[in-house]
């Protein structure tokens, strides 16, 4: 199978690159991306493959919503058109979290996310399921450091407030819990 790499990809990357200087073009790999927030801001991958064997121009970018969370944001250009046009935007679920892309090892942008759900542990008893969410929490910033902003960071703290209140309260109902007795099944 042969790859076609078409020329006028190229033109247009200069032409972004030209018209929108935030917009960063083929970050290396390992590199955080936060400024991505926008079209006008997003990553630009300019080899990315459309179809069998063609490549295409691909932009993206997260978007953050108040009261809804934050999402994926992807958009790729169709390299059969000789004018750069962009496909329509995909868009993906809205997460209750914190989310940050990164270039994974073949160039191409990934996503990482932090919610509630990502510190929970099924394995702990109840009351005691969400023991470790300040260290998940603090490894996830570790990891992407001065990449999660402000915004970001205030969200991570309002997630483990609610996870300890919730704590608290299931750990109170279970104290509150009449227990059987002992050496009888309930």
């Amino acid at each position: 199978m042969k790859i076609i790499k078409l020329a006028a990809n190229e033109a247009f990357i200069e032409k972004i690159k030209a018209e929108d200087p935030p917009v960063i073009v083929d970050p290396p790999s390992g590199a955080i991306i936060a400024s991505a927030l926008s079209s006008g801001t997003a990553v630009v991958n300019s080899s990315y493959p459309y179809s069998w064997d063609l490549r295409c121009i691909r932009r993206c970018w997260r978007e953050r919503v108040p009261k809804k969370g934050t999402r994926w944001m992807i958009q790729t250009n169709n390299p059969k058109l000789p004018i750069l046009q962009w496909n329509a935007v995909k868009k993906s679920t809205f997460a209750q979290g914190v989310m940050v892309l990164y270039v994974d090892e073949e160039g191409h942008v990934q996503r990482a996310d932090f919610s509630p759900h990502d510190a929970y542990d099924s394995s702990k008893p109840d009351g005691h399921r969400y023991d470790d969410a300040e260290l998940k929490a603090k490894e996830f910033i570790d990891k992407y450091g001065e990449n999660v902003d402000e915004v970001d960071r205030q969200t991570i703290r309002q997630m483990l407030d609610a996870i300890q209140r919730y704590q608290a309260k299931q750990q109170a109902q279970l104290a509150a819990a009449p227990q059987p007795p002992q050496g009888q099944i309930p």
